[in-house]
């Protein structure tokens, strides 16, 4: 292989670009002159600009405070100091840039009009504060005096804004002319450059890169042609290296190809023996866990706790009877139900054994509060719904209160036929960061799929998936009061199936 072929196409595009590079640099170098020269102009107009509506406006709110200082005592003077900073600092850049390209009287006097009116303001500023009126009313006709004359400043700045720093309409159809000139000029080359690289590549690289295509393109190792299609050239190109490439590489492939052949029906027997292995440890650990179900006997875990409960009826220990009853029929409840349609009956009397759990555990310091309407009673819904938003309420919302506490948990028919669900706590509430986050869950789609506990995601995915959609999820929250969860849900019936 010869080295000095290497950078043939590279020596050819080179010649034509550079050629022309010089060209095209030296027309952008001259528009990119012009347009600095005009966009500096048009950045001092600007910043002139800006100057002069920030001194107009500032002395206008200064003026505004004196008027309100004289009716009523000013007694912050930070905005006053914000305006006197802005005041003073843009009126210093105005006569800044306009005292450049020489000597602006306007700007200096007006400078000077600015810094006696702060003057006059803090005298009067300074009467207010002492309480001598008379003098303050002196003060205030010498600033109203002195901001007249400011005024009249400001309108000669102006016009000698409008002389100076506007482009005139001869300036501005020059360069108009010079930038539609260097356009077209830009325009013709890259044309031309574009056409003669065109052309080139065409010849050195597009027609023998198809040709190799072409040549490639019967280079089947599937249908066994593993045998190359190319021929090895003399390097005399880019094109001619990367054809003897090529052959060199269709070469090792064939070669490779048919040993991978032989070890593919190696491989398949390999992996069919370790899929039975995968198999066996599955069934394995399958009948571990039927096994390990199999102990746990959720009637032998009731009748344990009703006849703790008995037990503990008898020794007059009432609440702890109750709260065993109450636990014995929500566990039975999960158990029994989980996965499956149940009545909103059913689901409020759930919530109300796990309240009455919840009461025994906090006391006084937490009151709950479920009411319902009859005529949603028989209402079909997914289970477990409420009682993993009571529970949330408690945890996230009324479980550091040591008193006064409130959930309510306020289920009703609305005019339109719908079942309003409604959980308030007076909690801790959310962040709006946090409040976002929680209404992302309402909306996050159905198929995203996270942890398997029964938290808000969950709830919230499981009604959307049993109502199509047809439900409406609202979540309001102010931080140190209050969290308030509103589902709307069709009603039905009867008729609907047993299982979700």
């Amino acid at each position: 292989m010869q080295k000095r072929h290497r950078g043939f196409i590279f020596r050819q595009v080179a010649c034509l670009v550079g050629g022309i590079f010089a060209g095209l640099l030296f027309l952008f170098y001259v528009q990119n002159g012009l347009r600095q020269q005009a966009d500096s102009v048009n950045q001092n107009l600007m910043t002139i600009s800006t100057c002069f509506n920030d001194i107009s406006i500032e002395m206008q709110n200064i003026r505004e405070l004196m008027n309100f200082g004289i009716e009523n005592r000013l007694e912050d003077e930070k905005e006053f100091t914000d305006s006197r900073e802005k005041l003073t600092n843009s009126s210093a850049v105005l006569a800044g840039y306009m005292n450049e390209r020489g000597y602006n009287r306007s700007s200096i006097d007006l400078q000077c009009t600015i810094e006696t009116y702060l003057l006059d303001c803090e005298t009067l500023m300074d009467s207010l504060e002492n309480g001598d009126y008379s003098q303050a009313t002196a003060n205030y006709r010498a600033c109203e005096q002195t901001y007249e004359f400011g005024q009249d400043k400001m309108n000669q700045v102006y016009r000698d804004i409008q002389e100076s720093y506007v482009i005139s309409q001869e300036q501005f159809e020059k360069y108009e002319r010079l930038s539609k000139a260097i356009n077209l000029a830009t325009v013709i080359t890259v044309i031309t450059v574009a056409a003669l690289l065109l052309a080139l590549l065409n010849k050195v690289i597009v027609r023998p890169i198809n040709s190799l295509c072409s040549k490639t393109e019967r280079f089947l190792p599937e249908e066994g042609r593993t045998e190359p299609t190319t021929d090895l050239v003399e390097e005399k190109s880019e094109i001619a290296l990367l054809n003897n490439s090529i052959y060199m590489m269709q070469a090792r492939i064939g070669e490779q190809y048919r040993q991978l052949l032989e070890k593919a029906e190696m491989e398949k027997q390999l992996a069919m023996e370790k899929l039975k292995a995968v198999e066996n440890e599955k069934w394995m650990k399958e009948a571990q866990l039927k096994n390990l179900q199999a102990r746990i006997n959720p009637h032998f875990l009731f009748n344990s706790i009703n006849l703790i409960s008995r037990m503990a009826y008898m020794e007059n220990a009432v609440q702890t009877s109750e709260m065993l009853e109450s636990l014995g029929e929500f566990l039975r409840y999960n158990l029994d139900n989980f996965g499956k349609i149940v009545t909103i009956q059913k689901e409020l009397e759930n919530v109300r054994d796990y309240t009455t759990i919840q009461k025994i555990r906090f006391g006084d310091r937490i009151d709950f509060s479920i009411l319902a309407d009859d005529t949603v009673a028989e209402a079909k819904i997914p289970c477990l719904i409420l009682q993993p938003l009571v529970e949330n309420a408690i945890i996230h919302g009324v479980g550091m209160y040591t008193e006064n506490a409130f959930i309510s948990v306020d289920i009703r028919k609305t005019e339109a036929g719908q079942i309003k669900m409604t959980v308030l706590d007076n909690g801790v509430g959310m962040s709006a960061q946090t409040l976002e986050e929680v209404r992302g869950k309402a909306t996050e789609p159905t198929w995203k799929q996270e942890d398997s506990s029964i938290g808000l995601s969950n709830v919230f995915k499981r009604l959307r998936l049993f109502f199509n959609d047809a439900v409406m999820i609202r979540i309001d929250s102010g931080q140190g009061q209050f969290t308030k969860i509103q589902i709307e849900i069709p009603f039905l019936g009867k008729e609907v199936m047993e299982d979700v």
